[in-house]
């Protein structure tokens, strides 16, 4: 039994005299617990598991039929040891005695393909967590606030969600939280982290802490968990602004944001992602940790979540007439679906090193502005200088490494026509 794993283990008849005696001290030892109850729903099954002590951060509580294989596996998956209780227990006669012993088949899986997603409530880790689940892999997906269903409801009605997806409460800066939703897994997602294009009142407490220490704290439980495989939703805002770089080479993995540059402008966002992708290199050599990084530049698209992330925020105020230009926040959209789908992809190939530019082409917000407006002419799109990004190179196949791979980018009309639609049909503009 290996570091990773042996603090996860599954019981199954978890609800009953014994398996919640069992569970209870089992979370009293430390043990993360993935307990098995007939009927969500019912709260005679679930209410005094809920009430343990170390619950709420240790105990995962899944819906089984012990003839129904996949509900098997939802359970087991990622855990090192299994408590095998649930049995059909009587001393009154039976009527199918054939069909009330036939319980004990399918107890073994492995963990390849258990991974956690952080930020799964957010744009692109809603898209992330749907692409895991259309692959077949069990997800432990973290949010601020189980509570709040706006974080939940969403997820919860995604396909595969109601088996092989596990929801967690977590604070980037409570490492134990962190702790949870990673044990047990061979693949982290590393999605959460503050993201606005708006002014921040409290730049230390609103993106650089997060940013920073949350990256921190979820490397180190990855590193003591034994994780294979780390990806990290880093951002083309590590890339650019970087005035410094050469007008006449595009900009590719090889550019990082002028740190600098960010703190004498305030531009606190940049700041924040480039100072935790660097920090999280420095990690990785230093301990030893798999990484690899995807750099994302502006995602837009279809819309799973109920609120409007910050990139798709900027559409919304462009149809709404705003003229900002986003002069070092812009290196051209990219599709929501091809960002998780990049993740997933540098996941995989084990061949898969670095960063990752994550765009189709670098054009200008001018050039974007200029392609909304030739497509809605009914919205008041305000008219915009072509350059709107000084020294920013045009280039047709910025991410030659992850088209190398297979990628293949959804182009600038259809992101437009993706975009527009989710915010009509969500209702955000008419």
């Amino acid at each position: 039994m290996t570091q990773s794993t042996v603090k996860v283990v599954c019981v199954t008849g978890g609800s009953g005299y014994i398996g919640s005696w069992l569970i209870s001290l089992l979370l009293d030892r430390g043990y993360t617990v993935n307990a098995t109850v007939k009927d969500l729903k019912d709260e005679n099954e679930t209410n005094h598991l809920e009430a343990l002590e170390g619950a709420e951060t240790r105990l995962r509580l899944f819906q089984m039929d012990l003839l129904d294989y996949e509900s098997i596996v939802a359970a087991v998956s990622g855990v090192s040891g299994v408590f095998h209780v649930a049995s059909p227990c009587t001393v009154d006669k039976v009527h199918d005695p054939e069909k009330t012993s036939k319980t004990t088949e399918y107890m073994t899986q492995s963990t390849v393909k258990v991974v956690c997603v952080t930020g799964g409530s957010g744009y692109i880790g809603s898209w992330l967590i749907s692409l895991l689940l259309d692959r077949g892999y069990t997800v432990n997906a973290t949010v601020k606030d189980l509570k709040d269903e706006n974080e939940t409801k969403h997820l919860e009605a995604l396909e595969g969600a109601e088996t092989r997806l596990r929801l967690f409460q977590m604070d980037l800066l409570d490492y134990g939280s962190i702790v949870a939703a990673v044990s047990g897994v061979s693949g982290v997602f590393h999605v959460a982290s503050p993201c606005t294009v708006d002014k921040v009142h409290d730049p230390e407490k609103d993106l650089l802490s997060p940013a920073l220490k949350g990256t921190i704290n979820v490397l180190t439980a990855a590193k003591k968990l034994g994780v294979k495989r780390v990806v990290i939703t880093s951002s083309a805002s590590a890339i650019a602004p970087s005035p410094t770089w050469p007008s006449n080479i595009p900009k590719s993995e090889d550019c990082w944001t002028d740190v600098e540059y960010c703190k004498q402008n305030e531009l606190w966002y940049p700041l924040s992602k480039t100072l935790a992708e660097k920090a999280a290199w420095d990690f990785a050599k230093e301990k030893g940790l798999d990484i690899v990084v995807v750099n994302p530049t502006t995602v837009m698209g279809p819309i799973i979540p109920p609120t409007l992330n910050a990139s798709m925020l900027m559409i919304l105020r462009l149809i709404q007439g705003c003229t900002d230009t986003y002069e070092n926040n812009f290196m051209c959209s990219v599709h929501v679906k091809d960002v998780a789908l990049a993740h997933i992809l540098v996941y995989e190939n084990t061949s898969a090193t670095g960063r990752h530019l994550c765009v189709g082409a670098i054009t200008h917000y001018g050039d974007f502005a200029a392609k909304v407006a030739e497509l809605y002419p009914g919205y008041n799109i305000p008219r915009l200088p072509k350059d709107t990004q000084p020294g920013l190179l045009r280039y047709k196949t910025a991410s030659k490494k992850l088209m190398d791979l297979g990628l293949e980018f959804i182009p600038m009309e259809q992101i437009i026509k993706d975009s527009v639609e989710s915010l009509k049909s969500k209702g955000f503009i008419s």
